[in-house]
């Protein structure tokens, strides 16, 4: 197609409301099948605008004179000449574009509306016969709204809820008295132990994971939920393996439970307990076999959440109370911790016999285990019932044949308001779903269709949403971090999701005013889903560096427009890694054997034994140190709202078409920024305490300036704990041990904002894999970002 090029791009920041309602005299496709010729047009609309694709409409079938009447809300963020809607003739192997209208972004961002019949042109720009009827309103970002509940979702704001804020699963005694200490896995036990009717679980489950560590009379969470099943609670888990979806490939996946237990240790534990489980795969309903089988074995659900009914522990009402904990659930091995995070030193101890390293084979009494870091909350009230409602749902989608089996939960015989004076939060739950993991109300709003698939993609719009309305910072602990890379002219994915350009452009946009605006982002070292040398993570490190790049480059070409003198792009923008390294007496190396007293045959077996053995010890326990991973996301704006969710920052999590996803966004309306008294210097609610928490974890201190994180001296303050932690890290030499936890991610940023190897960063520690990934020879950007 030849574009007009004489156009000057026009930026294009905010939402696009689009309506297409029909078309008429469409021309025949001139597509040759073999031998045949298409005689039948099966047209549809597609809308683009650069290379980002707004929307497609549903395919109507054999008609020259379609009508649609379907509508659209897409938010943007790109500087582009022209925006593009096109009417494709969709053939089963591509399509052949019909005609299409072009609209100049400039036109559209002064005059706000485009509508009516308009005439299609071909590719070479001559008029056609045809024409089409469609409307397009834009609406820039400052005119839209900025109230804390994110506008257009599926679940409503829920007030008057509780909510408890957990880091990592278990919370030690110190916490540098900032956080009141809450155990978020003890607290899951108590709540199962208490529940009467019902307790529905989604996510990754090992029934022989203990929720509490050094304590006797405690139960396995396997038997503790078969002790309440035979106590006549209604049990069910949506079970997802990894496992199962790479090694076991199935034409039919919609998780029956008349699937074969052999091979399935989860539903061969639970077999005859009244505990039914069911191991569900991502899959696609309205699509061919090869579709369906790229779904299953690519994609995930992702959903990690408990919920359950309990006592009412805010009132002396009878009425049972809801409750759900959600985050980064994962309910199996190796991802009990503590904010201490050892990596050699529990081995014998909290995590003997559950032990987990992916990333390089490694002894289990040696180490070290892969240290995890997450966020979970529990939440009550009506936001629970939610909760229950998006579990019915998948539940009666997936399990189409056992819908009897799901309780009958009453909300009139529960509480649903919280009348605790100081736990009052305003909550609203968000996701990213489609219809083929679970029933879509179409007459709810928030629902997106694309090629007449109804998707729940609320969980980006919650992040683009409260990304605008940020005014002062945005602290971010996520497991991944792609994003579109192309604006910036690097070559990178060509993800769709807006969360990477809306932050540097909100950044760039407080350059222009003249304001301080600052930005963490915590990562991990490299992704902990396997072996980092592997050529899937190492095209996961590449986005990710290529992110980094098309931020920092637009960070830096802001600063030399109108930034301050001397400003650089670390005094807005930072990435961050955590790591821990400790004195090499921690590690349990194996003990040599006594040589002299062998014979001779015996001494040569146990050299070469000896050999075998030394040679299995990894790196990393040689220089006694390990990466700490980072599960889920949460996302903590100016101190005022906070969200968690278990998935990453990246395509698969956020598109509504990949993986299936479930967050929860939160605040205190008596502490956000519009009820700040003047003469307060900053926000002092429980999610500002919370973050303070967060930060004391991985830096050791609690500094005076972490409360103001917008501030130039705040950042550079953890920038200079992070590079030093990052040189213990690192370094080559021998009992060398870091102080805290955080570390400057290892890359090196030019004044450009041209992100390069760092020197002594090439490769990762005690590793062979290249810091900044490289490209897969196969193109695969749909299973890796």
């Amino acid at each position: 197609m030849m574009l007009d090029t004489v156009q000057r791009p026009s930026l294009l920041h905010g939402c696009l409301s689009f309506t297409i309602s029909a078309a008429k005299n469409l021309p025949e496709p001139d597509l040759i099948h073999g031998v045949f010729k298409k005689k039948t047009t099966d047209p549809c609309v597609v809308v683009t605008v650069g290379e980002h694709v707004l929307l497609k409409t549903t395919i109507k079938e054999d008609t020259s004179n379609p009508k649609w009447s379907e509508d659209f809300r897409v938010d943007v963020c790109c500087a582009e000449s022209q925006l593009l809607v096109k009417v494709i003739d969709k053939d089963f192997k591509t399509g052949q574009t019909l005609g299409f209208v072009s609209i100049p972004c400039r036109e559209l961002s002064k005059e706000h509306h485009v509508g009516g019949w308009k005439t299609l042109v071909a590719d070479d720009w001559t008029p056609l016969k045809a024409a089409l009827k469609f409307t397009v309103t834009y609406t820039p970002a400052e005119e839209l709204s900025m109230d804390l509940a994110v506008p257009g979702s599926y679940y409503s704001v829920r007030k008057q809820s509780n909510l408890v804020l957990y880091q990592d699963a278990h919370s030690v005694s110190h916490n540098y008295g900032i956080l009141s200490s809450r155990n978020c896995f003890e607290d899951m036990y108590n709540s199962i132990l208490t529940a009467k009717k019902f307790i529905y679980l989604s996510g990754r489950l090992n029934p022989k994971m203990k929720l509490i560590r050094g304590q006797k009379r405690t139960f396995e969470i396997g038997k503790l939920l078969v002790r309440r099943a035979r106590a006549g609670v209604t049990v069910l888990v949506l079970h997802f393996s990894e496992d199962t979806r790479l090694l076991d490939i199935k034409a039919h996946n919609q998780g029956s439970d008349d699937d074969n237990e052999q091979g399935n240790p989860v539903k061969e534990y639970f077999k005859g307990t009244g505990v039914k489980v069911v191991t569900v795969e991502r899959t696609k309903t309205k699509s061919g076999f090869l579709k369906r089988q790229v779904a299953g074995t690519s994609y995930d659900h992702n959903q990690r959440f408990l919920v359950m009914d309990g006592p009412d522990t805010n009132s002396s009402s009878p009425k049972r109370a809801l409750v759900a904990f959600i985050g980064s659930l994962d309910l199996t091995t190796g991802y009990w911790d503590t904010p201490d995070h050892h990596p050699f030193s529990t081995l014998s101890k909290e995590h003997k016999h559950d032990f987990l390293q992916p990333s390089f084979p490694a002894d289990p009494t040696t180490g070290p285990r892969l240290p995890q870091h997450g966020v979970h909350c529990r939440v009550g009230g009506r936001a629970a019932y939610d909760m229950v409602r998006n579990f019915e749902d998948r539940w009666r989608k997936q399990v189409p044949t056992k819908r009897s089996l799901l309780a009958k939960v009453n909300t009139n015989k529960f509480a649903l308001k919280s009348t605790s004076r100081q736990n009052k939060w305003s909550v609203q739950i968000f996701r990213s779903l489609n219809e083929d993991s679970g029933f879509l109300d179409e007459e709810s709003s928030g629902l997106k269709r694309d090629r007449g698939r109804l998707i729940d993609n609320g969980l980006h719009s919650a992040f683009i949403h409260h990304i605008r309305r940020a005014q002062k910072f945005l602290y971010i602990e996520t497991a991944q971090f792609m994003g579109r890379c192309w604006r910036g002219g690097a070559a990178g994915t060509r993800d769709q999701h807006l969360v990477a350009l809306e932050i540097v452009s909100k950044i760039c946009e407080k350059i222009f005013a003249g304001k301080r605006f600052a930005v963490y982002i915590i990562l991990p070292l490299y992704p902990t889903a396997g072996d980092p040398t592997s050529s899937e993570i190492q095209e996961m490190l590449f986005w990710q560096t290529q992110t980094m790049d098309m931020m920092y480059k637009m960070v830096a070409k802001a600063i030399t427009k109108k930034g301050p003198v001397g400003a650089r792009v670390t005094d807005y923008l930072n990435f961050y890694a955590l790591g821990i390294r400790v004195p090499l007496s921690e590690v349990n190396f194996p003990e040599e054997e006594d040589e002299e007293e062998e014979e001779e045959e015996e001494e040569k077996e146990g050299k070469e034994k000896k050999k075998k053995k030394k040679n299995s010890i990894p790196d990393a326990a040689k220089n006694a140190r390990s990466q700490i991973g980072v599960c889920g996301t949460v996302f903590i704006a100016d101190d005022e709202y906070v969200l968690v969710t278990g998935g990453g920052i990246c395509q698969r999590s956020l598109s509504g078409k990949r993986n299936t996803e479930i967050a929860i966004g939160a605040w205190q309306p008596r502490h956000t920024q519009a009820r700040l008294p003047e003469e307060a210097p900053h926000l002092s609610g429980k999610v500002h305490q919370f973050r303070l928490s967060l930060w004391a974890e991985h830096t050791g201190i609690t500094s005076p300036s972490f409360r103001r994180p917008h501030r130039i001296g705040c950042v550079r303050e953890l920038n200079r704990l992070a590079n030093e932690n990052w040189r213990c890290f690192a370094s080559s030499e021998e009992g060398s041990v870091t102080e805290s936890n955080i570390l400057k991610y290892p890359i090196a940023i030019q004044a450009s904002g041209q992100v390069v190897s760092r020197k002594d960063a090439r490769f990762l520690p005690d590793t062979k894999a290249r810091t900044m990934g490289r490209r897969m020879r196969v193109p695969s950007e749909k299973l890796t970002s």
